[in-house]
């Protein structure tokens, strides 16, 4: 039998939906092996105990098998991944859970902590904590009833002693579980983004780390994440992936020594290019006069993936702020398919089809200044008379999207407009701008502390103009290039 690892998953048999799948498929043994790692991996912890019959009153929560293929960088499969999952959407808040919030760091605070690693020479180390769910404890009494293929347990009940991947609350207690063992090795949380750990040594900063559920991605010197990588194993089982060069789906390749680091959909694009069936190619991802609107007069096309294919583009969008405009006027009207708006989702796959190898780059050598460019296009939505307004916040000659991290030297640059800037600048108040909410005033105390400084820029150097306005080729590329950090 022919393995598909190394292949990629559009090539090879469908993943299976349900055990009886596994059972017809042609990779049948290597999806079996899966799940026998996956029972032994709960026998070990004590995931579950054995009862002789549920308590009075008491449910047992029903479990299926979820498979699916490991991937790299390249989009290309790994490994075979079997999980048994609870069915948690059938659970009683107030008696089977109380909480269910649980933390995923942003997009940019990943972005964020690549682009400091990038300026301080860091490495960027992987780690992957295996089956992280099941070493926090629940607080809560639940009863599972076992899926086919385990052994001879299919189809019994047990008591959860431990998270499991199903359950509202077991994200939240990992999540917890795991902030616990990072701070009791000096790490402190980020108070913005509970995902983002950070420590201080002598007033210098020698770890950053995120963690996204059980991937985490270590910014440390050598000495430090070996000892932060002893003791995590101590807790729990910490494998060590090396180099990061894929992570949250997304293509990571970094040059500690020239300082350089780029992100890329690369894999992710191909794969769906395959599966929209778009051939074409385009300079643009909209046509300057392309209509972005909202309902006409269109044909309806019921037929056609709309939201399917605005959900695949809105994952490129982590490095890819160039499509950012015309596919968020497109997720406004995207209730009602039509086949005005399936080919301008077309051209943007077309546009990202000529484009698919750019990413944002960070390259060391700028410092840790923040800079912000704001744009503004004033009442353009014709439905509701509604702005729409762009800021682009630069950092380590990257995009970071929309956030403000907390660095020293930060610039907040204005697009042609003195009013604003005299807001800012000057501590008056008239009823022209009352309007404006108190958290906005908190920039002019910033700026007479000095943390932050405020400028006038040209249209011509509006970086964020990108994301206001549907360009044309030469100006799109110019933008790019400002804030992907691109060749012309």
């Amino acid at each position: 039998m022919t393995s598909p690892i190394g292949q990629k998953p559009s090539d090879v048999e469908a993943v299976p939906m349900t055990y009886k799948d596994v059972m017809c498929s042609k990779y049948k043994v290597f999806w079996e092996a899966a799940m026998e790692n996956e029972i032994d991996d709960h026998d070990k912890p004590g995931t579950f105990s054995k009862v002789k019959e549920l308590p009075e009153g008491r449910k047992a929560i029903g479990s299926k098998w979820v498979f699916s293929w490991k991937t790299n960088e390249k989009g290309l499969i790994v490994d075979f991944k079997a999980r048994m999952v609870a069915r948690g959407f059938s659970r009683i808040p107030g008696i089977d859970f109380h909480h269910s919030s649980s933390a995923c760091p942003s997009a940019a605070s990943i972005k964020t902590v690549i682009a400091v690693a990038t300026e301080k020479g860091k490495k960027l180390a992987h780690w992957d904590v295996k089956q992280a769910y099941i070493h926090a404890k629940l607080e809560e009494e639940i009863y599972l009833r076992f899926p086919e293929g385990c052994r001879g347990m299919s189809g019994k009940v047990v008591k959860v002693e431990r998270a499991l991947y199903g359950p509202k609350q077991s994200g939240r207690e990992w999540g917890f579980e795991a902030a616990d063992a990072l701070i009791e090795n000096g790490y402190e949380q980020c108070r913005v983004d509970p995902c983002v750990f950070r420590k201080v040594v002598d007033g210098e900063v020698v770890g950053l780390i995120v963690i996204y559920v059980d991937d985490i991605l270590v910014a440390a010197d050598e000495g430090e994440r070996e000892e932060l990588f002893a003791s995590l194993n101590k807790k729990v089982p910490v494998k060590d992936l090396g180099e990061c060069t894929w992570y949250d789906g997304c293509a990571t390749a970094m040059d500690v020594e020239n300082g350089i680091a780029k992100l890329s959909h690369t894999a992710y694009i191909e794969s769906m290019l395959k599966r929209f069936d778009v051939t074409t190619t385009a300079f643009t991802p909209a046509a300057t006069d392309a209509d972005l609107g909202p309902k006409r007069d269109d044909e309806p096309a019921a037929d056609k993936p709309v939201r399917e294919a605005i959900g695949c583009l809105m994952w490129t969008k982590l490095t890819r702020p160039d499509i950012a405009l015309p596919l968020n006027k497109l997720q406004k009207i995207a209730h009602s398919p039509t086949g005005r708006i399936w080919n301008a989702l077309v051209r943007i796959m077309s546009y990202l089809s000529f484009t698919k190898d750019f990413g944002i780059t960070y390259v060391r050598g700028s410092g840790l200044d923040l800079s912000v460019f704001v744009d503004a296009s004033y009442a353009d939505n014709e439905v509701d008379g509604r702005s729409t307004t762009g800021l682009a916040a630069l950092f380590v000659h990257g995009v970071l999207s929309f956030i403000a991290p907390e660095t020293s030297g930060a610039k907040i640059k204005v697009l042609e407009d003195k009013g604003a800037l005299a807001i800012i600048e000057n501590p008056f108040s008239s009823a022209s701008n009352k309007h404006i909410d108190v958290r906005f005033h908190f920039i002019r105390e910033l700026f007479k502390s000095g943390k932050i400084t405020a400028e006038c820029v040209p249209t011509g150097e509006q970086h964020a103009d990108m994301l206001t306005k549907v360009l044309g080729r030469e100006k799109l590329e110019y933008y790019r290039k400002a804030l992907m950090n691109l060749p012309m």
